[in-house]
């Protein structure tokens, strides 16, 4: 992600110090809702957890995918920022199979949420650089030219 978001932002009119910010702004995210995320998950039912954050997941993605449209740097930012947070939900997950299976299931359990998780670390960017790599599709242009505007 980091090589190919070099040339995202920079195509986006970011610069190096974008670059930084938008490469700290995950891991702050993740550092500062892991306690936030694992207190929660304590509290509160897992399922709202889990929807909650894979739904954050979901909009941060979508801001980095169409920061492109909007040309602005700062939205993958501020997306990879809330991946960051989302990211989180692996404290919650591991907590969730840890009270809910036996010692001999545990590992079993989470060795699969482990290959689930890293094979959507992959499938993420993949999926980002289909969008980007989309043409840009504007409504409102297509919509005025089929008018005869």
């Amino acid at each position: 992600v980091a090589p190919s978001m070099w040339l995202y932002l920079r195509d986006l009119g970011g610069n190096q110090r974008v670059y930084s910010i938008a490469l700290a702004a995950f891991l702050v995210g993740r550092v500062v809702a892991l306690p936030c995320v694992g207190f929660w998950a304590h509290c509160r039912d897992f399922g709202e957890v889990f929807r909650a954050l894979v739904s954050l997941g979901l909009v941060a993605s979508g801001l980095y995918s169409l920061s492109a449209w909007a040309v602005s740097p700062w939205m993958v930012v501020i997306g990879r920022g809330l991946l960051g947070v989302a990211s989180a939900v692996s404290v919650a997950t591991a907590s969730f199979v840890a009270l809910h299976t036996s010692k001999e299931e545990r590992t079993r359990y989470l060795g699969i949420n482990q290959i689930l998780s890293n094979g959507m670390r992959v499938c993420g960017p993949g999926m980002n650089v289909i969008f980007v790599m989309l043409p840009v599709w504007d409504p409102l242009k297509n919509a005025a030219s089929s008018q005869g505007v």
